[in-house]
């Protein structure tokens, strides 16, 4: 079994941006020659499950976006449609991951330091406000 995950995870590693979930896809498809396999019973209901909850992190407190991702990259390799739509958000998040490296890269010293200062005033708000809530 961990060989399998093993497997899986080289081949997204190593896969081309734009290209790695539908590379998975068919390869996982490849692997089960359209047999049904506890895996793949257990990757759509898990995966479907991990995401449908990511959904209602994010609403509330926790780590939602993570969740959702998790959630659909365990249904990547069961289903094409899921595989296309990660490769394209793949791809966007790359361009705004660059963009976002150049901006910071140009920002002088000041503006660091007032966007981290703001980062901070933020999490530690969120942090007191979600400690109030729950206590």
């Amino acid at each position: 079994m961990l060989d399998h995950l093993k497997e899986d995870w080289r081949h997204l590693k190593h896969g081309e941006p734009g290209q790695r979930f539908k590379d998975r896809y068919y390869f996982s498809q490849r692997r089960n020659r359209s047999r049904i396999t506890f895996w793949r019973v257990f990757n759509i209901g898990a995966g479907s499950g991990i995401a449908l909850g990511g959904l209602l992190m994010v609403i509330a407190p926790g780590p939602g976006w993570l969740a959702i991702f998790l959630g659909l990259g365990m249904l990547s390799g069961e289903l094409l449609p899921v595989a296309r739509i990660l490769d394209r958000i793949e791809v966007q998040l790359r361009k705004l991951i660059r963009w976002l490296r150049e901006a910071w890269n140009n920002t002088p010293v000041v503006g660091k330091a007032l966007i981290l200062l703001a980062i901070l005033t933020v999490v530690a708000a969120s942090v007191y406000g979600a400690y109030d809530f729950l206590f």
